[in-house]
């Protein structure tokens, strides 16, 4: 079976390509821990760690693609339900592998984790039924506004995370109140999250047991 990709699916392909680089990245990030400490105040230090710095590169180009194959395929009237659910899969692959390697790197908490992994997997989970039941899903504001602030979250956590602000004390910790500072988009990104399962939940049951071919707002 041939499958056709035009320019916006490709750049969704190429989106999914990079997901293990920054996998792979984060992991030579963790185990090496090749870092340079630059002091910010008497009371702390910034580990500057390289390999998670060329890491969040990679995940800001992989996040930057997701608004271009968008513009392009509205640009180039190229809007497909294939280009629609490679879009969604890219993300969902890039975003997912980061938060379950923050989650092990213990950057990020298991509820963050448990909230944004298990609400993708119910909501694609409703989608797959949707679709056997001729029932196509599109986009709203809601759930590309949560995608936004889970990945500028996801890009402020390979610079600034519980692992490079530390106290410049013998033994070296970053403290709570800092740490969920560093958080506050993330868990901003669960609300958001919950919100559009909850719509997409309810606006999508009542046409499960349906025949007819119908185009839904609402989140991918």
């Amino acid at each position: 079976m041939n499958i056709k990709l035009n320019l916006a699916d490709k750049i969704s392909v190429f989106r999914i390509i990079l997901v293990p680089i920054i996998f792979v990245l984060m992991l030579l990030g963790y185990y090496l821990r090749l870092h340079i400490v630059v002091m910010i105040s008497k009371s702390y230090n910034y580990h500057f760690n390289i390999f998670l710095i060329i890491a969040g590169l990679v995940f800001i180009i992989a996040a930057l693609s997701d608004i271009l194959d968008g513009f392009v395929a509205r640009r180039k009237k190229i809007v497909s339900n294939q280009g629609k659910f490679l879009d969604a899969i890219a993300d969902k692959i890039l975003c997912n592998m980061v938060i379950i390697t923050f989650l092990w790197m213990s950057v990020i908490n298991i509820y963050i984790a448990i909230i944004l992994v298990l609400r993708d997997f119910l909501v694609d989970t409703l989608r797959l039924i949707s679709k056997k039941n001729n029932v196509v899903i599109g986009a709203n504001w809601i759930g590309k506004l949560k995608t936004l602030i889970i990945m500028i979250g996801l890009s402020i956590l390979f610079y600034f995370n519980n692992l490079s602000v530390l106290t410049s004390s013998e033994k070296p910790f970053c403290p709570w109140y800092i740490q969920q500072f560093l958080l506050v988009l993330m868990y901003l990104g669960c609300v958001f999250s919950l919100l559009s399962a909850v719509i997409y939940f309810y606006s999508n049951f009542k046409y499960l047991k349906n025949d007819k071919i119908k185009i839904v707002k609402n989140d991918l």
